[in-house]
Order: structure tokens, then C-alpha cells, then sequence
């Protein structure tokens, strides 16, 4: 079975991982970790994690060097699904890799760790220059929920709000067109998962975030209150529905207060 892992097609890649995974032939799939293929490897280091193949970490861990992207992120889902001690500091290293796909996996299965050793190597990595990495680090801080995470997550959340309305600022400058406000509205919601992901993390922190998000509510900055009262839906208490009611009654931006609104009716629930 191992030469289906050389398949063309990726369904059939993916079929054969699936079927070899019920069964799996644990000395050849070793082996193929070494093969000269590069989806050979790959496959094999996915269907020693989906079989959950303890024995395979050391190896696996070796194949985080990997000279191939594909085959160093098939190790990383294999090790976050297997979740053994020892992989965690392979792991760690792994949010230093130079491509932000491999950070992303990395970042993931450090949250299915959910091990609090990873959260300042984490906070690090929340400065990495892509977006979808610091969505990731961000929805791991938010699933490990360490305190330490707090104070980064909303200065990460707070810069990247204030790049975007630096953005959209720049657009009103430029364009003074009527199509303006469609662009703007596009450009908003294509980044709102960014954002989304931030004040969830902060909401998974629960009480240690409060005060922090409670300052937050009253920045000059729209998309730090708005999404500072989405965290504050997600904490139920007393004091976070009296700013959110607030925010409600006194916020100058429509959307803030519109936002502000659901996220109280979210603490109701």
C-alpha cells in the first residue's frame, strides 16, 4: 500500500491514508518516513498520527526537520494528534520555521497540547508578520488559557485595528468615488475573522482579561470597542454587562453599539 502515498490524485492520496490508517503495517509506515518521496513521507507521517502510533514520536520528530514543507506539517498533525511530552519542545521550535503555513500547524497542535510551556513562545509568535499566523497563535492562547496571554492578545487585537482604520483611512483619501463605501464594507468584513479571533481568545481568558477589556471599551480606536464587547460577551459577569449596557446607550459609532448589544444578549444565554 505504501506506493499509493505516491498517487497523483489527492483523493486517492487521501483514501489510502485513510484505509491504511485502520490497519497500519507500523514498521513499513517507519520506513516510508525515510522514503526519497516527499508525499510518500508526508502520507506516512499522517497515517501514523490518525492511527495514533505512539511508538513513531521519535520519528516523527525527526521529519520536523524535513526539507519539505508538506512533509514537516504532516509531522506536526501527526505529533498534535498523538499529544506526547516529548514533542513539545520540537514543537515550540516549530513556530520559528520560515514558512508561515508550517507556524500555523505548529501553532495548532500546540493548542491541542493545550500545555502551558508553549504560551511565551506563543506571545512571541503573535508578532510574526502574517495574519494567518497570528489568527492561529491567537485562537491557541485563547484555547491554552493562560493569564500571561491577556495583556498580548488585546495589543495585538488593538495594532491591527488601528492598522486597518489607518488602511481605510487611506482609501477615503484616495478614492473619492461613491463606490468607496461598497470597497470599505468588503474590505471590513475580509478582515473581521482577524479581529473575530482576537476578542475570542480574550473571551476564552474569561475574568484575567476583564479589566483589560473593560479599558478597552473606552479606546479611541472603533474596532477595539467593538470587538472588546464581543470578548465581553463571552465573560459572564456582572461587570461586563454594565459596560456592555454602556456601550449600548452611549457609544458614538452604530456599529460599536449594535455589536455591543448582541454581544450583551450573548451573556444572557
Amino acid at each position: 500500500m505504501i506506493q499509493h502515498l505516491n498517487n497523483p490524485n489527492p483523493r486517492l492520496r487521501t483514501a489510502a491514508i485513510q484505509f491504511m490508517s485502520r490497519e497500519p503495517d507500523v514498521p513499513d509506515l517507519l520506513e516510508a518516513l525515510k522514503h526519497p518521496v516527499a508525499l510518500v513521507r508526508a502520507g506516512a507521517a499522517r497515517v501514523l498520527g490518525l492511527a495514533k502510533v505512539e511508538s513513531a514520536v521519535p520519528a516523527l520528530i525527526g521529519r520536523l526537520n524535513d526539507g519539505d514543507a508538506q512533509v514537516r506539517m504532516a509531522a506536526i498533525d501527526a505529533l498534535g494528534l498523538l499529544r506526547d511530552p516529548q514533542a513539545l519542545d520540537p514543537l515550540i521550535a516549530c513556530l520559528n520555521d520560515p514558512q508561515a503555513r508550517v507556524v500555523i500547524r505548529a501553532a495548532h497542535a500546540l493548542a491541542k497540547t493545550a500545555n502551558r510551556q508553549a504560551v511565551d513562545p506563543l506571545i512571541v509568535t503573535l508578532q510574526h508578520p502574517n495574519l494567518g499566523v497570528q489568527t492561529m497563535v491567537a485562537f491557541a492562547l485563547g484555547r491554552i488559557g493562560d493569564s500571561r496571554a491577556a495583556e498580548p492578545l488585546l495589543d495585538a487585537m488593538r495594532c491591527y485595528a488601528m492598522s486597518l482604520e489607518a488602511d481605510l483611512h487611506q482609501w477615503d483619501v484616495e478614492n473619492n468615488q461613491r463606490l468607496l463605501l461598497s470597497q470599505n464594507a468588503r474590505y471590513g468584513l475580509a478582515h473581521s475573522n482577524v479581529l473575530d479571533q482576537f476578542a475570542a481568545a480574550l473571551g476564552e481568558l474569561g475574568e484575567p482579561a476583564l479589566d483589560l477589556l473593560i479599558v478597552a471599551t473606552t479606546d479611541v480606536n472603533r474596532y477595539v470597542r467593538q470587538y472588546g464587547a464581543v470578548a465581553l460577551g463571552a465573560i459572564q459577569d456582572d461587570r461586563s454587562r454594565d459596560i456592555l449596557r454602556q456601550l449600548v446607550e452611549h457609544d458614538s459609532e452604530a456599529e460599536v453599539r449594535r455589536t455591543a448589544a448582541w454581544a450583551l444578549s450573548q451573556t444572557m444565554l
